[in-house]
C-alpha cells in the first residue's frame, strides 16, 4: 500500500505506482490532481508560480499557476526546443554536453532558452534570484541578483546589484558541491 506524501505547495512526485508523473495541489487545497501530458519524469522543479519537469527522454517542460497547459521550453531564438538535459532548476537547465541553458518564465509561457557562455559544468545551483554552476575544474561562477551579497563576489548594490552573465566566483579551485540559498 502506498501512501502519498503530506501535501505541501509544491509539485509532487509520486514513486512506485504512479512513478513518473506529477500531481500538484487543486485549488481547493484539499486534493491531489495530476497534470496531464506530464508522464516519465526524473526531475522537478518549482519558481514562483510555476513548475518545471525533465523527462527522461532530455526535454523540458513548463507549467504555470495561471496557465496549467504544458509548453516545451525551446531554444535559443525560438528554433527547437531545449534537449539533452540533465539537470533542472527554476528556469536552469543542464545538458548532458556541459553547457547550462537559462530561460525567463512568465505567468504565461517560458521564454526562448539561451545558453550561457559556460562549459565544461557538472552542477548547478539556484537560490532566490541568481544562480549558481560548477565546472569541472572545481571553480564556481554565479549570476543573477546579488543585492545581498548572494552570488559572493565581494560587492553588493550599485553596479553589483544584479551580476548580468556568469562571473568566477573566488579563487577555489577543489569544490565538489554547489547549493543556493535565499541570499
Amino acid at each position: 500500500d502506498y501512501t502519498p506524501p503530506a501535501v505541501t505547495s509544491t509539485p509532487v512526485v509520486f514513486p512506485e505506482g504512479q512513478k513518473g508523473t506529477i500531481w500538484e495541489i487543486g485549488p481547493d487545497k484539499s486534493e491531489l490532481k495530476q497534470i496531464p501530458g506530464l508522464e516519465n519524469v526524473v526531475s522537478v522543479a518549482t519558481g514562483d508560480y510555476f513548475g518545471v519537469a525533465l523527462k527522461s527522454d532530455g526535454t523540458v517542460w513548463t507549467w504555470t499557476q495561471s496557465n496549467s497547459t504544458l509548453q516545451q521550453v525551446r531554444g535559443e531564438n525560438g528554433l527547437g526546443f531545449l534537449s539533452d538535459v540533465k539537470k533542472i532548476y527554476a528556469g536552469l537547465a543542464l545538458k548532458k554536453d556541459g553547457t547550462v541553458w537559462q530561460w525567463t518564465q512568465t505567468l504565461e509561457a517560458p521564454q526562448n532558452a539561451a545558453p550561457t557562455n559556460l562549459s565544461d559544468v557538472i552542477d548547478i545551483a539556484v537560490g532566490g534570484g541568481h544562480k549558481l554552476a560548477l565546472k569541472s575544474d572545481g571553480t564556481i561562477y554565479g549570476w543573477g541578483l546579488n543585492d545581498m551579497g548572494q552570488i559572493g563576489i565581494g560587492c553588493t548594490g550599485g553596479s553589483c546589484s544584479t551580476v548580468t552573465g556568469p562571473r568566477l566566483i573566488g579563487n577555489f579551485t577543489d569544490v565538489i558541491g554547489i547549493a543556493a540559498g535565499g541570499y
